[in-house]
């Protein structure tokens, strides 16, 4: 997935973009606007209709309820005849293992989740749920022998046929790798050598990191190689031997890459290889990197070319929200996030009240709050979207045609404070053109080639590691909760939210207040707080009832299980799942906010007209009201436990089981 600037500048991709044409006096009603009025968004005559319509909805998605969990093998043979009992044996319920999770469901399969951290557990879980096959999407523990002797177990490897090693990304990258892709192998002795049930392959970006590679592009084939080798079970498939030794085969056993097989010569090394070395360790574990002048190190994450600055090796040239600047041999690089590798001699300098761990943070808040470095003045950069590649921007704004973009993509789609308020700013700028009619609200990876999530809400690192918590908390849900009003107090403009990336907690509410939402299929949401002790905020009272029915609302928010895109459109969540790649998604909302813009007219008309009917019946400010009185025991009493939620995830703690949301066989 190229950038989307860096798509617009591709002459082939041009005609996906084409100017909107000047809307006539009384715009004719264009097919989306028919169906946006269909469907009650804006064109319903009076508050009861618009009540008539959404209850028939929402008791259209209340009988998806009953299917929404099948809670026995009896329930799924009945629906599913060639329904299958497996077991996702997993080292963590990570993005790419829910997207397993809900794909096996969909196709009908009786699924439950384990974690792979406790062998007993495992095999207690196995006991239980009697599963027919064992499917490991994501693991970093060796399953005993005598398990996959018994049962069929079915391993994800993120390489090529024959590559094995537990860095397979970091190799791939690293080396410069122009394919890749990844392989479903059956149980073996030796780690990833077993036989090949299903292969995929695809192409690597330049400018791919490690996040990326593997939440996006290796995701997508995983979700395909994994569904062919299910389906290949139970059949007279014959799963394919390979012999290492062979010409044929491209991949190699590779160790465990160490620091040093990374590491940066800042005297020798030039941007594109310190780019190329940070990238293959984003995510985790990071380039580690040591700091001379403070005695200490930190491992480095989310690197950016900058063109337009130079000075001496490694040495640090600007700020810009959060990230550092460093130069280089050639030029420069920015590192927007950092984690000190241990704690400062002066524990109190390292702004953690707990003083036990340190977390990931943005560059510029560890390496001169905790490692006491003195930092160079600030570089802004302003609204309008640079050339792709050239500098580092989180957040942009571009105009084409009437249709106005706002673009964002957060490290870890975790949103600080400031982040909220930047983002705000630049949508106060988009609503502010009075020559556009319609405006794209996109997040993901619409902007660099760093890992593509929407929004993930809050900050949980900064408000962690905050001399106040709680204070930092409540500003970072009022700043949030601000960028949701922008988007829905928008009477001028038509409004798409276009979601290229994993959504939970609050990003997923986020987009819910855009009069259309837009979705990658590939995408997975998480339109709940409780797992994290928060009641919620972002309007989702308001605006998640809206679109699937109070019934439905209250059961993802506390049952607490991840949707895929495709299962959000059929309930409502989302208006259009998109297939192919996340730059599809985007030129589908592209297209449906230039069709609404010559329906500007009349879909601004009824846009009011719901408006003031909606705030007669329950004005706005009432939810947001209601859900910080919450909020606010969230934060300052503790009221459901969110210290000490916050504090496992951003430690990283491990669980030694699968909650029973998801592990079905312990329910």
């Amino acid at each position: 997935l190229k950038p989307f600037w860096q798509q617009l500048a591709n002459p082939a991709l041009r005609h996906c973009f084409p100017q909107a044409p000047r809307p006539a006096a009384r715009p004719a009603m264009t097919t989306i606007a028919r169906t946006l009025l269909r469907r009650g968004m804006f064109g319903c005559v009076s508050m009861n209709e618009w009540k008539e319509e959404r209850s028939h909805k929402t008791r259209r998605v209340n009988l998806k309820a009953a299917d929404f969990m099948l809670r026995s093998k009896e329930e799924a043979v009945a629906k599913h005849p060639r329904c299958l009992r497996i077991l996702l044996l997993a080292s963590a319920y990570n993005g790419l293992t829910q997207a397993v999770h809900r794909r096996l469901r969909s196709l009908g399969h009786h699924v439950s989740v384990e974690f792979a951290a406790q062998e007993q557990v495992v095999r207690d879980a196995i006991a239980s749920f009697g599963p027919d096959l064992i499917v490991c999407p994501f693991l970093k523990e060796f399953v005993p022998a005598d398990i996959f002797r018994a049962h069929k177990v079915l391993i994800l490897h993120p390489g090529i046929i024959g590559d094995r090693g537990p860095s397979s990304i970091d190799w791939a990258i690293l080396q410069g790798q122009r394919e890749w892709g990844v392989v479903v192998v059956e149980g073996a002795e030796e780690y990833d050598a077993g036989a090949v049930w299903a292969s995929r392959t695809f192409q690597v970006p330049a400018d791919a990191t490690k996040s990326r590679m593997y939440g996006d592009l290796v995701s997508s084939a995983a979700l395909s190689a994994i569904e062919e080798a299910v389906g290949h079970f139970g059949t007279d498939f014959v799963p394919e031997s390979v012999d290492f030794s062979g010409s044929w085969v491209r991949g190699r056993k590779l160790p465990l890459m160490k620091q040093a097989d990374c590491a940066i010569d800042w005297e020798k090394d030039g941007t594109e290889a310190i780019l190329r070395n940070v990238r293959a360790r984003d995510g985790q574990p990071g380039l580690l990197q040591r700091f001379p002048a403070a005695s200490a190190s930190a491992y480095l994450y989310g690197a950016h070319r900058e063109d337009g600055l130079v000075g001496q090796p490694f040495q640090m040239l600007a700020t810009r929200n959060g990230a550092v600047c460093f130069g280089t041999t050639d030029g420069a690089v920015w590192i927007t996030h950092a984690r000190a590798s241990k704690l400062t001699r002066d524990a109190a300098r390292a702004c953690v009240p707990h003083g036990d761990k340190l977390y990931k943070l943005p560059a510029a808040v560890v390496l001169g709050e905790q490692l006491g470095l003195p930092l160079p003045k600030e570089l802004p950069v302003g609204l309008d979207c640079q050339v792709p590649g050239s500098t580092f921007q989180d957040v942009a704004y571009q105009k084409r045609g009437n249709v106005g973009f706002v673009l964002f993509q957060f490290y870890n789609g975790a949103m600080a404070t400031e982040d909220c308020r930047r983002l705000q700013r630049c949508l106060q700028h988009a609503k502010a053109q009075a020559d556009t009619q319609a405006i794209v609200i996109a997040g993901g990876a619409v902007l660099h080639g760093g890992a593509g999530y929407f929004s993930n809400g809050i900050h949980l690192n900064a408000i962690d590691v905050a001399r106040d918590p709680a204070q930092e908390g409540w500003e970072n849900i009022n700043a949030i909760d601000d960028v949701v009003l922008e988007i829905l107090d928008s009477p001028q403009h038509l409004t798409v939210a276009c979601v290229c990336g994993n959504a939970g907690a609050g990003g997923a509410m986020l987009p819910l207040a855009a009069d259309r939402v837009v979705a990658g299929e590939r995408v997975v949401f998480n339109p709940h707080y409780a797992t994290m002790g928060l009641y919620g905020s972002e309007y989702w009272t308001r605006s998640l009832p809206k679109r699937v029915g109070n019934a439905m609302a209250d059961e993802l928010t506390t049952r607490c299980l991840p949707l895929n895109a495709r299962e959000a459109e059929e309930l409502g969540m989302v208006d259009a799942a998109v297939p192919g790649p996340m730059s599809a998604a985007l030129d589908r909302a592209s297209s449906d906010a230039r069709r609404m813009a010559a329906s500007a007219e009349v879909l601004l008309g009824k846009k009011a007209q719901l408006r003031k009917q909606e705030e007669a019946e329950k004005p706005w400010h009432v939810y947001r009201e209601e859900e910080l009185r919450e909020m606010r025991a969230n934060f300052f009493d503790d009221s459901l436990g969110f210290a000490a939620c916050r504090r496992a995830f951003v430690g990283k703690e491990r669980a030694d089981a699968a909650p029973t949301r998801i592990a079905g066989h312990r329910r």
